[in-house]
């Protein structure tokens, strides 16, 4: 996976990896998903990627099955930068105004991977400008 973000493990590739997962939740990915998580990679990055790169990458992203697979994202973060990596799958799960049942599972599943907890959802979906993980 690291090969197909070309980042090294940590934050940032955690960050950008948990939004690629959210956005292959439901099995159909939205333009608007693609937008969002180009425009937060190249931001977070500072290099270029193209839609047709993040559709690729969501394309090869495996779909997230066991508790295991979500707690995963969570190792090594702090409390904040999990609270972060939550709020990237919300917004990238509502960039094209919905919400499926599949997704609703997947941040749910998330959120418990994270060890946050699921009472918060409701508070992390508030906007804020901190959308960039710490390094």
């Amino acid at each position: 996976r690291l090969e197909v973000r070309g980042l090294q493990e940590g934050p940032v590739f955690r960050f950008i990896d948990v939004m690629l997962h959210a956005a292959k939740a439901d099995g159909t990915t939205q333009p608007e998903e693609v937008a969002y998580i180009r425009q937060k990679a190249t931001d977070l990055t500072q290099l270029e990627y193209s839609d047709e790169h993040i559709a690729w990458a969501i394309d090869r992203t495996e779909k997230l099955n066991s508790p295991r697979d979500f707690r995963i994202f969570g190792q090594g973060l702090t409390p904040d930068q999990s609270r972060v990596v939550l709020r990237a799958a919300l917004a990238v799960v509502a960039a094209d105004g919905t919400m499926t049942r599949a997704e609703r599972k997947v941040i749910s599943q998330l959120a418990t991977g994270l060890s946050l907890d699921l009472d918060m959802i409701e508070k992390i979906m508030q906007p804020t400008d901190d959308m960039v993980p710490a390094e």
